[in-house]
C-alpha cells in the first residue's frame, strides 16, 4: 500500500523555496554544457544569441505600403546557416500555385523566412517557458525489479513507487564494428499516458547516508509530444493576407516565435504556440523584504512528486499578439513582450509565460529608432537597413556617466595607486568623457578624428567591462564550483549595480565584497578602478603604447568558421586562414547589446571576437504588384573554396549592404549567370 510520509507531504504555502542537491545540479550542468557546445557547432549560436524583427505600417512609408525587416541571430559559419530557396509551381499551373522565396535550413522542404506574392514574414524567439525540470527521488530496485520514482498518482498526497522506463539507444559510430549503446532513463508520470520525460544524463546522484536512494533531474517539454509545425510554413506559402497567415499559425505549437507578417495594407504579430499552464503550487514564488525567497516557480527546478504538473494549454487570448497598432510599428527582439519580469518576479502575474528573456537593449534602441522614423515620415527600405546596422553601445550609454564620476575620485576608492596607474585611470576617464555619441566604429582604416575617438573609447570601455564582472562575481563563481557566469547575467549585474534603482544597487552591493577577504569590505567603486587599471595594461600590451592605434576593429572581429573539419591550412572559413587583408577576421562595429550584434564573452578578458550575429538581413516592402526584397547572408551558397559563390555576399554583409533579391521572372532572367532547363521526353 502507498504510505504518506511526512517529509514528502505537500509543502505549506509560503514554505522556503527548495533547492536541488548541488551534486545533481553539477552533474546535469556538465552534460548540458557539452550539449550546448555541440548545438553551437551545428550553427545555432551561443548563449547570447537572439534576433530582431519589426514592421512599419503603410501609413508611415514613402510608398504607402508596409515594410518588414528580420535579422535572426545564429552562428556565423561557412557555408551560412541559411540557404536561399525559391519555389514556383504557379508558372506551370501547379498545385497550390506556389510562388514563395526566402531562406531555409539546408534540406528543409520549403521556405522558413521570406515572402510570397502577397505577404512577407519573419521571426524571433519568444523565450516562453515550455520546459519544466523536476527533481526526482529514485529508489533502486531489488531482485531484478526496476528502479522507481516516488509520485502521487491520484492526488491524495500518498506517494507510490512508479517504475522508470529504460531504453537502450544504439549509436552507430564510423570505424567501430558494433554500435555504442547508451541507456536513457525516462520518467513516465509527468503528463498523459505515453508522455516520457528523460532523466538528464549525469544528474542521477546518490543520496548521502541512504543506500539505494538517488536524486535526479527529469525534463518535460512540449516538443516531446506530436505536433505539425510544417503545416504552418505550408500555410504561409499560400497565404494572401495577414489574417490567413495568422490562422495558419494555429499549427505552430512548439518552438514559440514572435512571427510578424505584412500584406500590402496591414501588419500583424502573433506568438501563438503551446504554453502549458501551471498550478498555483508551481507559481507561488515570493520575496520578503530581507530577500528571503519562498514558494516555487518553473524557472527553477520543481518537485517531481506530482503536485506541480501541467494543466491545459494557455488560451490564445492571453498569448501576446498585436494587429495594426496606432503607433504605426511592431517590433520584437527576444525581450519580455508584456513586462512579466519588470518587478523581478515572473510568477506573480495572472498568467505565467516565462522568466528568461533578452535584457532588452536591442529592443529599446529599435523602438527609439522606429519612433523617430514615424515622426519624420516617408520611411523607406533604406531606413530599415539603417536600423539593422545600428551599432550604438547600449551598455556604454547606460554606464559611462557613472563610471566617469567614480574614476574622477579613483585614489579615494583605491588608495596607493602608482603614478602610472593614476595616469591610466585619468586617460580612460578622458576618453569616456569624449564618447558622447556611444557609437562603436571599428575604425581600423579611418582617418576621421571623431570616428577614431569613438572607436578608442569603445575599446577602453569594453576592456573595462570584461574585467569588472569577474572581479565582482569571481569569488561567488569559485564558491559555487562554477568557472564563470553567462554574459547576459554579468551584463545585468553590472548595469543594475551602477545604473539601477537605489534598491537594486543596495541589494547587489554585497556581491562586490570579496568572500576571500573577511577583514575587508570591497566596493563596486574599487572594483571599477581596479578593472580600469587592468584594462589599460592589457590594451597597452596587446595594441601598443600609442593609444591612437587602439581601434575597436583590431580586437572586435568575426570569422565565419567552417562547419567541416579542416586538414592543414583552413581554406573553408571566411576569411580563410592566412588572408592578407583580414588575418584576424573581419573588423566589426557594435558591442554587447547592439542592434547589429557583436556579442563577445563578458567573462573572457582577452578575446573580443564573436561567432554569432545576423544570419540574414531581410527587408521586404509588400506592394500589390509583388514584394520588393533585399537581403544578404554572411558568406555565400557554396562550400567550394574555388567557387565564385563561396563568399560572394560576405563583404556585402560586412558593409551592412543588402542587394535587391530577384523574384519576378524578368528579374531572375536578368540576374542569372546561367540557366539550366530540365525536361522529360
Amino acid at each position: 500500500m502507498a504510505l504518506r510520509r511526512p517529509d514528502r507531504a505537500r509543502p505549506d504555502r509560503g514554505a522556503a523555496t527548495r533547492v536541488a542537491p548541488l551534486a545533481t545540479l553539477r552533474g546535469a550542468h556538465e552534460f548540458l554544457e557539452h550539449t550546448e557546445q555541440m548545438f553551437e557547432q551545428l550553427g545555432f549560436g551561443d548563449e547570447s544569441r537572439g534576433s530582431n524583427n519589426w514592421l512599419m505600417a503603410a501609413t508611415h512609408t514613402a510608398s504607402g505600403h508596409p515594410i518588414m525587416s528580420n535579422d535572426p541571430h545564429l552562428s556565423l559559419i561557412s557555408p551560412a546557416v541559411w540557404w536561399y530557396v525559391h519555389l514556383n509551381t504557379a508558372k506551370m499551373g501547379g498545385e497550390d500555385m506556389l510562388d514563395v522565396e526566402g531562406v531555409a535550413f539546408a534540406g528543409l522542404p520549403g521556405v522558413v523566412l521570406g515572402f510570397n506574392r502577397n505577404i512577407a514574414w519573419g521571426a524571433t524567439t519568444t523565450g516562453y517557458d515550455v520546459t519544466d525540470v523536476y527533481l526526482e527521488e529514485i529508489t533502486a530496485g531489488t531482485g531484478g525489479a526496476p528502479d522507481t520514482v516516488a509520485f502521487d498518482t491520484d492526488g491524495d498526497g500518498d506517494l507510490e513507487q512508479v517504475p522508470l522506463m529504460v531504453v537502450d539507444e544504439e549509436i552507430v559510430v564510423s570505424g567501430m564494428d558494433e554500435p555504442m549503446v547508451r541507456q536513457i532513463e525516462y520518467v513516465t508520470t509527468h503528463g498523459p499516458a505515453g508522455t516520457l520525460s528523460p532523466i538528464i544524463p549525469g544528474s542521477r546522484q546518490p543520496v548521502d547516508g541512504m543506500p539505494g536512494r538517488f536524486t535526479a533531474l527529469s525534463v518535460r517539454y512540449t516538443g516531446y509530444e506530436v505536433s505539425d509545425e510544417l503545416a504552418y510554413f505550408a500555410g504561409l506559402s499560400t497565404a494572401t493576407n495577414v489574417a490567413e497567415a495568422t490562422a495558419a499559425q494555429d499549427n505552430f505549437r512548439v518552438g514559440a516565435q514572435n512571427f510578424i507578417v505584412a500584406d500590402a495594407t496591414s501588419i500583424g504579430w502573433s506568438t501563438e504556440a503551446r504554453i502549458p499552464t501551471r498550478p498555483d503550487e508551481a507559481t507561488d514564488l515570493a520575496y520578503a523584504a530581507d530577500g528571503t525567497m519562498t514558494g516555487e516557480c518553473p524557472i527553477f527546478v520543481l518537485p517531481g512528486q506530482g503536485d506541480h504538473e501541467w494543466g491545459a494549454d494557455l488560451d490564445s487570448r492571453f498569448i501576446p499578439h498585436d494587429r495594426d497598432p496606432a503607433r504605426g510599428w511592431i517590433a520584437t527582439a527576444n525581450q519580455d513582450n508584456v513586462g512579466v519580469t519588470d518587478d523581478g518576479n515572473p510568477c506573480n502575474d495572472p498568467h505565467y509565460i516565462g522568466g528568461d528573456f533578452d535584457l532588452g537593449w536591442r529592443e529599446e534602441r529599435i523602438q527609439e529608432r522606429l519612433t523617430e522614423l514615424v515622426t519624420r515620415g516617408d520611411v523607406t527600405t533604406a531606413d530599415m537597413m539603417g536600423v539593422q546596422a545600428e551599432s550604438r553601445s547600449a551598455m556604454g550609454e547606460a554606464l559611462a556617466a557613472d563610471w566617469i564620476a567614480i574614476l574622477d575620485d579613483a585614489t579615494t576608492h583605491v588608495p596607493g595607486l602608482t603614478t602610472a596607474e593614476q595616469a591610466d585611470v585619468a586617460e580612460a576617464r578622458t576618453r569616456l568623457m569624449a564618447w558622447t555619441s556611444f557609437e562603436t566604429p571599428e575604425a581600423t582604416t579611418s582617418t576621421d578624428a571623431a570616428e577614431i575617438s569613438d572607436s578608442i573609447a569603445t575599446t577602453i570601455f569594453n576592456g573595462i567591462l570584461t574585467r569588472i564582472g569577474p572581479i565582482g562575481l569571481g569569488d561567488e563563481a569559485t564558491r559555487m564550483g562554477r568557472g564563470s557566469f553567462s554574459s547576459s547575467r554579468v551584463a545585468r549585474f553590472v548595469e543594475d549595480s551602477f545604473a539601477g534603482t537605489a534598491e537594486q544597487q543596495s541589494r547587489l552591493a554585497i556581491y562586490w565584497d570579496d568572500l576571500t577577504t573577511a577583514a575587508t569590505t570591497e566596493t563596486k567603486e574599487a572594483a571599477l578602478v581596479r578593472a580600469t587599471v587592468l584594462a589599460m595594461t592589457f590594451l597597452r600590451t596587446t595594441l601598443g603604447e600609442d593609444i591612437q592605434t587602439w581601434r575597436w576593429g583590431r580586437l572586435h572581429t568575426v570569422r565565419f568558421d567552417s562547419v567541416l573539419p579542416t586538414v592543414g591550412t583552413d581554406i573553408l572559413s571566411i576569411p580563410r586562414e592566412g588572408d592578407a587583408t583580414y588575418p584576424n577576421g573581419f573588423p566589426r562595429h557594435g558591442d554587447f547589446g547592439s542592434v547589429d550584434p557583436g556579442q563577445y564573452g563578458l567573462w573572457n578578458t582577452t578575446r573580443f571576437s564573436f561567432g554569432s550575429g545576423a544570419s540574414q538581413r531581410l527587408v521586404v516592402e509588400v506592394t500589390p504588384e509583388g514584394p520588393i526584397a533585399f537581403n544578404s547572408l554572411p558568406g555565400g551558397q557554396s562550400i567550394d573554396p574555388n567557387s565564385p559563390h563561396k563568399m560572394d555576399e560576405a563583404l556585402l554583409w560586412i558593409r551592412n549592404e543588402q542587394p535587391r533579391m530577384a523574384f519576378q521572372e524578368s528579374e531572375i532572367r536578368a540576374a542569372a549567370a546561367r540557366c539550366v532547363v530540365i525536361s522529360t521526353p
